[in-house]
């Protein structure tokens, strides 16, 4: 028999042991492990767009937060009567309302956001966590400190990632969003020392359980400098700074408009007098 008639007879034979090897029961068992991989690729696809999702939600809701913060620090500055300009002390016992001076100084110039006192709602961050404070003394509201004008400049120095870049050297107020805690922070209520005032408070009331440290720059310090560093496993504060050019533009303007108002107010009298000669009837 020749080899090509051999070849033609052995065909029918492979191709019914192909048939075999690729019964339908195969096939679905190959096309249910193809679902379940694309299946699998979906969800993998759709967690970590949804944590993406979550965690941009999260940092554009505490910007805002941070943001609201700030505009209510600026109101209150420029609407102040007692010393236009100037801010409240920060709040330490976490009441929502400013400390009250001892003697001419605020009790600490860092502090949680005294959010009653500006008149705003209860801010909180992502992680459900109190806005804090930090106040440039200068801009205290007491009338011992120095006068604010146009040429008044905070103290308080914001470095961005590391010392050698300064975002600012003339802050007059920082708000922090805290996040979660870090490792070696404990947010309870059980009395300890404190590193940030050097006595011995409830830990929910220690700056060092909140904010971190970067670069070896720590922000729980009362008067800096502090840091805006990026966001790791033992840093996670936010800021928000507020200096001098947010707040002064529009007290002059609040002033100008108050000269104005008091000259209109002065010089009304002797208008009216002159209108009432100009129309009054001549006597005979």
């Amino acid at each position: 028999m020749s080899t090509q008639r051999r070849f033609r007879l052995q065909m029918p034979r492979q191709l019914a042991n192909a048939r075999c090897r690729f019964s339908p029961a195969r096939g679905q068992t190959l096309l249910v492990l193809l679902l379940l991989l694309s299946f699998g690729a979906v969800l993998l696809v759709y967690g970590s767009t949804t944590e993406v999702g979550r965690v941009i939600k999260a940092e554009n809701r505490t910007r805002n937060v941070l943001e609201q913060a700030r505009q209510a620090l600026i109101g209150r500055a420029v609407a102040d009567a007692n010393r236009p300009g100037s801010l409240p002390c920060p709040d330490t016992n976490d009441d929502g309302s400013a400390d009250l001076f001892v003697g001419s100084s605020c009790p600490s110039y860092i502090g949680r956001l005294p959010w009653r006192t500006l008149g705003i709602g209860d801010l909180r961050d992502e992680g459900g966590e109190r806005l804090w404070y930090a106040l440039s003394s200068n801009f205290r509201d007491h009338p011992s400190a120095p006068p604010l004008n146009s040429d008044t400049k905070g103290t308080l120095t914001v470095h961005h990632s590391n010392t050698a870049t300064t975002a600012t050297t003339q802050a007059i107020a920082l708000v922090f969003a805290l996040g979660v805690s870090v490792p070696g922070q404990v947010r309870d209520n059980v009395v300890a020392f404190c590193n940030s005032t050097g006595t011995t408070i409830p830990r929910n009331r220690c700056a060092a359980n909140y904010l971190d440290t970067a670069a070896a720059v720590s922000n729980a310090t009362m008067t800096g400098p502090y840091i805006a560093a990026p966001v790791g496993e033992l840093f996670n504060d936010k800021i928000a700074t507020m200096v001098a050019a947010d707040v002064m533009p529009l007290l002059e303007q609040r002033v100008a408009l108050e000269v104005r108002n008091a000259l209109l107010a002065y010089r009304a009298p002797a208008l009216a007098s002159a209108i009432r000669g100009l129309t009054a009837e001549p006597t005979a």
